[in-house]
């Protein structure tokens, strides 16, 4: 057991435990969630009834991760294809899919209407299976899909994987076109993080290459830093990557003694990487987007011949690890 000894504990589940629960009042009423717990402090709950979304993560009982006013609905009050409607149930959390036929910008792709960010994280998983692993650590598994007419189909198959003795979740997907047809494929990550990680006077973001804006309402371009809360709305920027291993770094000296985040994936399947922000009062905090497109839509990247196809029988894979560590053990210099 990672980081744990057996011999002081009278049962496994002291050091850490799965607990596979359904919610039964609010806009969650009837969904399921799968909450871990491990013995580095940190808890974590996977929505397969949200499209194996990760929501809630927290470290030493604080809470990490930004959400939304909405909390985590059911799917079922979601409007497939209209516009921006998927702004009234985004919940944030560490992780929202967003594709797998379409993500970015609503708009139109010939005559088909497609709405913000697609429709994968309101589709509701099966086959879903959680179990703690010999040795220490969890795994969580599920698998979903999105079709559209008679012959488009990509299946989902999402791992979660979460070590007993280290605050540390692993994502891997592997995305197959089941379907009659060759298919787009477009995802993005939105990863979401709010206070008290996200503090103007203590937190710093380390990017991997030069970040330019895009469009966004708050006028700073100094994105290393995150502003104090005030009136203003979205800002979205693009991080320019290069080939290979990616990380970004989120540091707060001052949180718990300081603490580091870590996001970490490969450009050979993200190749993009996007910054989105919202500092203003009662919506404070960031998204680390890794993403296949570009945020303009579907359309968009048809027209400059880079939209992903993936044929029958095909499979593509996509993954990201997030970590967190103390200030000092992450061996960060003051």
């Amino acid at each position: 057991m990672e980081g744990v000894l057996p011999s002081l504990l009278s049962a496994p589940e002291q050091a850490g435990a799965l607990s596979d629960v359904t919610v039964n009042d609010g806009p969650e009423k009837g969904t399921r969630v799968i909450w871990v717990r491990n013995a580095a402090g940190m808890q974590c709950a996977v929505h397969p009834d949200r499209g194996m979304d990760i929501g809630q993560l927290l470290y030493r009982g604080f809470p990490v991760t930004w959400a939304s006013l909405h909390g985590a609905p059911g799917p079922w009050g979601f409007s497939r294809g209209v516009s921006d409607s998927w702004l009234d149930t985004f919940a944030g959390g560490l992780l929202t899919t967003c594709g797998l036929l379409f993500m970015g910008k609503p708009g139109m792709d010939g005559d088909q209407a497609l709405g913000l960010h697609g429709n994968i994280s309101h589709q509701p998983a099966r086959e879903v299976a959680a179990r703690t692993e010999a040795g220490g650590g969890f795994v969580i598994e599920g698998r979903v899909s999105e079709s559209a007419g008679l012959f488009t189909r990509l299946d989902l198959h999402r791992q979660v994987r979460i070590p007993m003795g280290e605050a540390r979740v692993e994502v891997r997907d592997t995305v197959t076109n089941v379907g009659a047809e060759s298919s787009p494929l477009m995802v993005l990550y939105h990863m979401n993080f709010g206070y008290p990680l996200i503090d103007p006077e203590a937190t710093r973001i380390a990017w991997p290459g030069a970040v330019r804006r895009l469009w966004g309402e708050d006028g700073d371009t100094e994105f290393n830093r995150v502003l104090p809360p005030g009136g203003g709305g979205e800002t979205v920027a693009q991080v320019d990557i290069g080939p290979g291993p990616v990380e970004v770094v989120v540091e707060n000296r001052r949180w718990l003694g300081g603490v580091r985040l870590t996001i970490a994936f490969d450009s050979a399947q993200f190749p993009f990487l996007f910054h989105w922000r919202m500092f203003r009062r009662g919506v404070y905090g960031i998204a680390v987007e890794p993403a296949t497109a570009g945020l303009e839509g579907r359309a968009q990247e048809r027209a400059l011949g880079r939209l992903r196809l993936v044929d029958p029988g095909e499979s593509e894979t996509f993954g990201v690890r997030v970590a967190l560590a103390p200030w000092d053990e992450a061996g960060a210099d003051d």
